[in-house]
């Protein structure tokens, strides 16, 4: 399952305008791996979240992933995957008050990841 998952995230992370998670790809992925949606979800972003806390993968790349996810399914993710995507979203942008040359994924992206890797028991506290 990890390595179809990660073929997956890298389409997801190619250019094109075509979603490769739609319109059901996502859910022949569960229908042969036996999981339901919510765990795909859940996997698809661990995937990208640890990928990216362990520098397997870029800011553009996990962003690029996530919004597919995002937009895939109408806007509405909960959980972990919802936590995942709002930490690439805040790495978007610069926020107010923040220098002009600050980098955003590093200053909100990457920290917003770690925790939520840390919260769900994926990595250790150190």
């Amino acid at each position: 399952m990890e390595e179809d998952l990660r073929q997956l995230v890298k389409a997801c992370t190619e250019d094109g305008e075509r979603n490769p998670l739609m319109p059901s790809r996502h859910l022949d992925f569960c229908a042969t791996h036996g999981i339901t949606e919510e765990a795909f979800y859940w996997h698809f972003s661990r995937i990208i979240a640890l990928d990216f806390a362990n520098g397997l993968i870029s800011f553009s790349d996990g962003d690029a992933a996530m919004n597919r996810l995002w937009s895939m399914r109408n806007f509405g993710l909960d959980g972990f995957a919802l936590e995942i995507y709002e930490a690439f979203d805040a790495g978007e942008f610069t926020h107010s008050g923040d220098h002009h040359e600050t980098i955003s994924w590093q200053k909100y992206t990457l920290p917003h990841v770690m925790e939520s890797l840390f919260n769900a028991g994926l990595l250790p506290r150190v």
